[in-house]
């Protein structure tokens, strides 16, 4: 595939069905039986286990009953995870922020059908009442378990495995306020700073399990490819897809698997085509052209760039739960797939809007530009690269990405109305969908008020760092060009991923901030965690910096104007 040129190759049909989920127990051992190689880590009874505990599998309940119970009790969207800022803080590298929890309710019910005070499902947890630090640390370790794969017997836990005495040993540490970071990189088999290592790897030598593929693998949609991102999507596990190249992809595989199987949604459809365009402005790394239109016109400063990477991660990160729940629950056709895709449409604009709230007004004029098509250089750019095309496939017409044309860039309801239309237009016979007698349906407070971003607006500061980082961008100029503000910026989360000197686009953090003279090791250090644990792991990084520093020549990128 041509860099930055949409394909519509088809994905082979042999793809294995998407199965259910595998439980672990702990003082439960037994209760639920798995239905897949998924492990989900199960719920756990905080108390050690009793006969009458671990004897309620002969009750009358079966494992298939109670592994539906368990899934009854996380099914939609859940809240931020309980004691979620201590958890971090222990935490480290090891990103709980996307984790969502369930509490009373379904999930209180669900609980106790399996006898147990609280359960882990994906990326979602499970508590029949308000969970104390301790079992909120406890589940959110079981979640990093589960990002690596956990291997369970017959996909149950026991009482007393290493899992459980593993997320124990975490929890305490959290409750006496210690870094788990070390416990957690033994147990997920990954080094510090998972949030961002690629899993996307440039060779077959790299690849360390089925949740990885090479570049060559998404680009030419190889069964790998294919069945890592089944995988991925099974766990619910967006960590492993870091660009916005890697997203795109993802939801055109996801697109064409789920027609396949006689699914008529069409979101993906439509977000794989806005993610190639976010794609054109925040990456920088394999078009030249690209390069120089952003720098020499001043079509996206650094503000900008950072903006379309953060929100295509905000909405990756969203709505992946989402598409698992589609998935699982059977292909929806006709008006019904319309009303999903309505519904998912509206959340995700509804999500992102605190993005274009904060934007400047610079930054926010030349995205309008770049939606519009306007002017020679955005336009005829896009008509003679072919960045604005989409391919025939075997379930999406061919054609050119309209501009944006509704009135209102800034408004949830135009986005909404243009992303509408879009899977309109590639859907062969249309979708169905009327802007006059299909309006945008009403989300949840959790999108109107901003919690739900919250959750998944991790990395603010790191994207825009990141895009002014850019070894490929020719000037910093205009809004975003402030490097100390950002670093300011940075949250103690962010300075862990800095610490881990690979960015999502894979160049090292140590080498890009010695190539301009005027950053100082003050600046680095302040870009990097300040705790005791971190000492070691800060001087190796500043060692990294000052030897690269010292061997290449002073460089300060030119004045330009905006």
């Amino acid at each position: 595939m041509a860099p930055g040129r949409m394909t519509a190759t088809q994905f082979l049909p042999a793809v294995e069905q998407p199965r259910g989920v595998a439980v672990q127990r702990s003082a439960l051992a037994g209760l639920i039986a798995p239905s897949a190689d998924v492990p989900v880590l199960g719920m756990f009874q905080r108390l050690e286990a009793q006969p009458g505990v671990v004897q309620r599998k002969e009750t009358g309940a079966a494992g298939g009953d109670i592994h539906h119970a368990a899934a009854q009790g996380v099914a939609g969207d859940g809240g931020a995870l309980p004691h979620a800022a201590a958890i971090q803080r222990s935490f480290g590298a090891h990103d709980v922020s996307g984790i969502q929890a369930h509490t009373g309710g379904a999930a209180q019910h669900a609980s106790r059908a399996i006898g147990a005070q609280a359960y882990a499902m994906g990326n979602h947890v499970a508590f029949a009442g308000a969970p104390d630090l301790h079992t909120a640390a406890h589940e959110a370790a079981h979640v990093v378990q589960q990002r690596a794969g956990v291997q369970l017997k017959g996909g149950v836990g026991e009482a007393g495995d290493r899992y459980e005495q593993h997320a124990d040993a975490v929890a305490d540490k959290v409750v006496a306020g210690h870094s788990a970071e070390a416990l957690l990189d033994h147990m997920a088999g990954t080094p510090v700073g998972a949030g961002v290592q690629r899993k996307e790897v440039g060779s077959d030598a790299e690849i360390t399990g089925p949740q990885d593929w090479t570049t060559a693998d998404r680009t030419g949609n190889t069964p790998r490819w294919q069945a890592a991102c089944l995988r991925n999507l099974n766990a619910v596990d967006s960590r492993q897809y870091v660009k916005v190249v890697e997203r795109r992809d993802f939801y055109h595989w996801f697109y064409e698997y789920t027609a396949s199987l006689g699914y008529q949604t069409r979101w993906a459809l439509a977000a794989y085509v806005v993610a190639n365009g976010a794609h054109q402005i925040a990456d920088m790394d394999d078009s030249a052209l690209n390069a120089v239109a952003n720098d020499t016109f001043g079509l996206a400063n650094v503000e900008l760039q950072g903006a379309m990477r953060e929100g295509n991660q905000v909405i990756f990160d969203n709505v992946l739960p989402k598409l698992k729940r589609l998935l699982d629950g059977g292909p929806l056709r006709g008006r019904a797939a319309l009303a999903w895709d309505k519904q998912v449409l509206a959340e995700e604009q509804t999500l992102i809007q605190p993005l274009y709230s904060r934007l400047s007004q610079q930054s926010l004029d030349q995205l309008n530009r770049i939606a519009r098509k306007q002017g020679v250089v955005v336009g005829g750019g896009a008509w003679v690269t072919g960045q604005d095309k989409v391919d025939a496939g075997p379930y999406n017409n061919a054609g050119r990405v309209p501009g944006f044309n509704q009135p209102n860039m800034t408004s949830i309801n135009d986005r909404w109305t243009y992303g509408m239309n879009l899977g309109n237009q590639f859907t062969p016979g249309g979708t169905g969908f009327n802007p006059a007698t299909d309006p945008m349906p009403g989300v949840g407070a959790g999108y109107q008020n901003g919690t739900e971003f919250a959750q998944v607006d991790t990395r603010h500061a790191l994207h825009e760092l990141d895009a002014w980082l850019n070894p490929n961008r020719l000037s910093r100029t205009g809004a975003g060009s402030d490097l100390q503000a950002i670093i300011g910026q940075l949250s103690p989360f962010e300075k862990q991923q800095v610490l881990t000197d690979h960015s999502a686009d894979g160049w090292a953090y140590s080498t890009q901030f010695a190539q301009f003279s005027f950053i100082t090791e003050a600046q680095v250090r302040q870009a990097l965690p300040a705790d005791a644990a971190a000492a070691g792991a800060v001087s190796a990084f500043i060692g990294r910096y000052n030897t690269e520093k010292a061997r290449i020549p002073p460089y300060t990128p030119p004045i330009m104007m905006p």
